[in-house]
């Protein structure tokens, strides 16, 4: 199967095969530092939603493979990393009822889609909005990071100083979503596929600038900047949205230049959202920056010589 048809924008000969399990590979060390802080809730959970979406994902590729005659791979790995990056999304004490009710939205707009490929929008940052439309709905908040019972963004919106020091939000000594507490790990997932050539630089690179230096111009008197900008790069869902949804192939911009401009846009909307409506805005930031993506490429791809053809 031709490895465009799961992955668009990866310009190889590969199956996509090798690149799913990668994903989950960079996925895995976040996902066991979450059972370790959190228990066997996190570990059900996660294993709930990666095999809830994989095995629909896979059994409703092969009923249309035989009805309708479609080409679908056996094995196929594309819904066990979605239904991963849904689980890592939400906190270990979510509801399981709302987890799936998210997982099966996803699932059934992927097989109604057949692939990514002409899909507009992220469907991972969808289904992780759903799910917090899910929550909000349920009057159950999704956690942005917290001390003491207290939201890290109730904290800096007031423009308190927490006692959670950067280490502590590197190293994941705190509470939080379950995927979104150990930065360091996250980021050595991201730096794993970067080396394998899985994800390119420009992106994540260009979120980290773009967020950093909004949160600097945002920091009020009363709390550190150096702090401020640390707090809001390694808390909350940014850095795994940016390294695991913005930065997807099925929806990033190819061309460097259209990558280093996604990357910084989502920066500034994501910290910008959060500073002015005490919501983690990452999500939101990823769904309405995916609708851009193929625009982006489109405007700043090189120019043919002579002209683009008419």
């Amino acid at each position: 199967m031709n490895s465009q048809v799961l992955e668009p924008r990866l310009h190889c000969s590969e199956s996509p095969l090798l690149s799913e399990v990668e994903r989950l590979l960079a996925l895995l060390p976040v996902s066991v530092w979450a059972v370790i802080v959190f228990g066997n809730a996190a570990l059900q959970r996660i294993l709930i939603s990666t095999l809830t979406v994989w095995l629909v994902d896979v059994a409703g590729g092969l009923l249309q493979k035989f009805l309708l005659k479609r080409p679908f791979p056996l094995l196929r790995f594309r819904g066990a990393v979605l239904g991963l990056l849904i689980a890592l999304l939400s906190p270990s004490t979510l509801p399981i009822q709302l987890l799936l009710l998210a997982d099966l939205v996803l699932v059934l707009v992927l097989q109604g889609l057949g692939s990514e490929v002409h899909f507009p929008l992220s469907l991972p940052a969808m289904a992780g909005s759903l799910l917090l439309l899910f929550a909000a709905a349920r009057s159950y908040p999704l956690i942005f990071d917290s001390e003491g019972g207290k939201l890290l963004s109730d904290l800096l919106h007031a423009g308190q100083q927490p006692s959670l020091t950067v280490w502590d939000m590197l190293l994941g000594r705190m509470d939080g979503n379950m995927g979104e507490i150990a930065s360091l790990l996250l980021l050595l997932g991201a730096g794993y596929l970067m080396i394998r050539r899985r994800m390119s630089w420009q992106i994540p690179v260009a979120g980290i600038v773009g967020g950093a230096l909004v949160s600097y111009i945002l920091a009020p008197d009363t709390v550190s900047i150096y702090y401020y900008v640390g707090a809001h790069l390694l808390s909350g869902g940014f850095l795994l949205v940016l390294l695991f949804i913005v930065s997807d192939r099925t929806c990033a911009p190819i061309g460097g230049n259209a990558g280093l401009l996604y990357g910084a846009l989502f920066g500034v909307l994501a910290i910008y959202i959060r500073h002015k409506t005490n919501l983690d805005g990452s999500l939101i930031a990823a769904l309405i920056l995916s609708l851009l993506a193929r625009p982006l490429d489109r405007l700043l791809s090189p120019q043919p010589f002579g002209g683009r053809p008419k």
